[in-house]
């Protein structure tokens, strides 16, 4: 670098005398050329030094957090940033660290994403916030997307959408339901992985933009992935909706009752519902159209999946329609012996 900035010198003080040699306009693609080979030689070497200094850093622990990683290469990433600035003095726009810190960086990032929280995904979304923060930094700052990590993370979430724990909690009562519900995610795949494309996005789309073009650029990340990822979210969200719409159906089967039912009996079922805490959570939590919304964002994501989610979403309209038209007839059927005592009483 020292050298050819010695022979920027000496051919300006030549142009300055007129010496014909050194035209400017003649020698401009030489010297070009002589640039882009300074720069890719630098490549080299300035690539030598950060995988030298990044494993040192790594081999020091396999679980260090990213942030004490960039940390520790913040005085080889200012080294870095001036000898682009000198680089560019010399006639030509470097993209020295773009070059250098791109493909060497990603590894690192990618591996801090593997020790991410994944049993509170809203701590989780939290913790890839910093992750955007700790990459703010002018030199590295375009070097990891959103595309990036949402690649990264929905294996991970998938997996663990896999590993879920089957419907074997018997839902007889809130309190079972409630324990059911804990061991599920509070939010989705799709849910997470849309966050975690906002965070990125918003670094990139302007902030006047409209919400129609935010959300676009967020739907194109999340189908950027690979048709096989696509598939495994749909069907991991999809199976915890029907796990979640089973707990319903679980604990609606344990309060009702089939055939005739007497008066008493009527009164009977009435109550034990009433106080089971199940109308709560259908009626007041609109538990039911919170799961067709949920579904009905899956297909909004991925519209590849609309037979599977309307297949869905149907079963939970049917369980809904049955709750609704089974207490009707009971509460109908309640009032009709009421009137007929009344009228006997005549």
């Amino acid at each position: 670098m020292k050298e050819f900035e010695g022979i920027k010198v000496l051919r300006t003080e030549l142009q300055s005398a007129g010496v014909p040699s050194v035209d400017p306009t003649a020698t401009a693609e030489a010297w070009s050329v002589a640039q882009a080979n300074l720069e890719n030689e630098l490549v080299l070497l300035w690539g030598a030094r950060f995988r030298n200094t990044a494993m040192s850093i790594l081999q020091q622990t396999t679980t260090r957090p990213l942030q004490e990683v960039l940390d520790s290469l913040t005085p080889f990433l200012e080294e870095l940033d001036a000898a682009e600035k000198r680089c560019t003095e010399l006639g030509r726009t470097s993209e020295l660290k773009r070059r250098v810190v791109g493909p060497r960086l990603e590894p690192v990032v990618e591996r801090a994403v593997s020790l991410l929280r994944l049993d509170d995904r809203g701590a989780m979304v939290a913790e890839v916030q910093q992750i955007f923060e700790r990459l703010s930094r002018p030199e590295i700052a375009d070097v990891v997307s959103s595309e990036h990590l949402v690649r990264w993370i929905a294996p991970l979430l998938i997996q663990q959408e896999q590993d879920a724990p089957g419907q074997d909690i018997a839902i007889s009562d809130k309190e079972s339901y409630q324990r059911a519900l804990e061991r599920e995610h509070s939010h989705s795949i799709i849910a997470t992985l849309i966050e975690i494309a906002i965070l990125g996005i918003e670094r990139q789309v302007d902030s006047s933009a409209a919400p129609e073009e935010l959300s676009q650029a967020v739907s194109n990340v999340l189908r950027a992935l690979s048709a096989q990822l696509q598939s495994q979210i749909v069907d991991g969200d999809l199976a915890r909706i029907q796990r979640r719409l089973g707990y319903l159906q679980s604990w609606w089967q344990k309060l009702t009752v089939s055939g005739e039912l007497d008066a008493q009996q009527v009164v009977d079922v009435l109550e034990t519902v009433a106080r089971s805490g199940l109308l709560r959570v259908l009626r007041g939590d609109g538990e039911a159209l919170v799961l067709s919304t949920e579904a009905r964002r899956v297909v909004e994501v991925f519209p590849e999946a609309q037979e599977k989610v309307e297949s869905l979403r149907d079963e939970i309209e049917a369980f809904d329609r049955e709750t609704r038209n089974y207490l009707v007839a009971l509460l109908e059927g309640q009032a009709n012996q009421a009137w007929q005592l009344a009228l006997g009483n005549q």
